[in-house]
């Protein structure tokens, strides 16, 4: 006797739970932003969108998930470019600050 006969099994895949919950995956042109517990601090500027929820397979934790739902397409982009922008700016300043402090010039 093998194994799979003293457990019933037949070792084949054991079909899903009666009554499971599968979440059905909506199409990018229906997708609607929805509340998730991340989104709670939407709309003060210290939510964090969530990458998953505009990809096409869209985000397997649903409301559960601790980034923000709310957030419209592309906004992570968007504040990672800003984010870029802003660090070379602040970069070109302090360049310029050390090239006019007298003193730190280079020795001649």
């Amino acid at each position: 006797r093998s194994s799979s006969e003293d457990d019933g099994s037949s070792g084949e895949a054991a079909p899903a739970a009666v009554g499971a919950h599968v979440e059905e995956v909506v199409s990018m042109e229906q997708r609607q932003p929805e509340v998730s517990v991340g989104s709670m601090r939407h709309g003060t500027g210290h939510c964090k969108p969530c990458l998953w929820f505009w990809a096409a397979d869209g985000c397997d934790k649903v409301g559960a998930c601790l980034h923000c739902h709310l957030c419209p397409a592309g906004e992570l982009q968007a504040r990672r470019k800003a984010r870029v922008v802003a660090l070379r700016t602040s970069r070109r300043k302090l360049r310029v600050a050390d090239l006019q402090a007298p003193g730190l010039h280079a020795r001649q």
